[in-house]
């Protein structure tokens, strides 16, 4: 058995691809259905060093519902090379957090995501708020580490153990209460809840999207009304599942977010003195 394989699905055909991504659609999200059962139990018995890595496996997951929706708007036998790439991110811890931060931006144009992803890609960031030039390793990555593991560190000098802690997390309204699931989670719901994974909706869903050219400069309002374009056609077909609602629809065409199969989602090892350079820059431009 070898685990990971998801590069295979590049050596489908059309008809099994759709079948394969509506399968891997289903199980994804009856994980995420029940990795946020578990997230309210543990918030409600005040387990919130748990509930982190919970809600931070939950979230990756969640992710990968959206990287498998980009695989199906990559058009792959004009950009196979995008198609390929695209199947690796399923795998790739940045990739997935990067997704699942997605729903939560509001660019107003393609190439302004692309600045927002660029910025958190770096393999290093320098701290802006002071004359120092202190260097800290990926934002994302080290966040997401510091939930789930113990460390020793070192930073100005001063070395130290963290670990992860029992500290009411922000994503919480009150101490006892999971009350606020993640903008990636409500995607994801409201996607499934419109029927997206049914083998019809993929393939509507495929068809359109991959005829769909897109620039730097395309405005998100162009992606508004393709959306809207898209999914009447879906529901023309009767798709829809019973259960979905006007704020489901809603949230989908106005905030279903650019497909990425474009952009590479990798760490950059990026030189230090150019994060100087680009401080120095940014100190005397306000």
């Amino acid at each position: 058995m070898k685990s990971k394989a998801i590069k295979n699905l590049d050596q489908l055909n059309d008809t099994d691809l759709f079948q394969q991504v509506a399968i891997g659609l289903e199980k994804i999200y009856e994980h995420c259905i029940e990795l946020n059962k578990t997230s309210e139990l543990l918030a409600k018995n005040k387990d919130y060093r748990a509930f982190n890595i919970i809600e931070a496996v939950k979230n990756e997951e969640a992710a990968k519902y959206l990287i498998l929706i980009d695989v199906l708007r990559c058009p792959r036998k004009i950009d196979k090379p995008y198609f390929t790439r695209q199947l690796r991110k399923f795998n790739d811890h940045l990739a997935k957090i990067i997704y699942s931060e997605l729903c939560s931006w509001k660019p107003s144009y393609y190439e302004e995501l692309c600045g927002y992803i660029s910025r958190d890609i770096n393999k290093f960031y320098l701290d802006e708020y002071t004359d120092e030039n202190h260097f800290f390793r990926n934002r994302l990555i080290n966040e997401r580490e510091n939930f789930f593991y113990v460390d020793y560190t070192e930073h100005r000098g001063e070395r130290r153990w963290i670990y992860p802690e029992n500290n009411v997390p922000a994503t919480l309204f009150c101490d006892d209460e999971y009350t606020n699931p993640s903008a990636v989670m409500q995607m994801v719901k409201s996607l499934h809840r419109i029927g997206i994974s049914k083998y019809e909706s993929i393939k509507i869903f495929s068809e359109f999207w991959r005829e769909f050219k897109f620039s730097n400069e395309t405005l998100y309002g162009v992606f508004y009304e393709a959306n809207q374009e898209c999914f009447k056609r879906i529901y023309e077909k009767n798709l829809f599942n019973d259960d979905v609602t006007q704020s489901d629809y809603d949230l989908i065409i106005s905030e279903l977010p650019f497909p990425l199969y474009k952009e590479e989602i990798t760490l950059i090892n990026i030189d230090k003195s150019k994060l100087i350079e680009q401080k120095e820059i940014m100190k005397y431009s306000y």
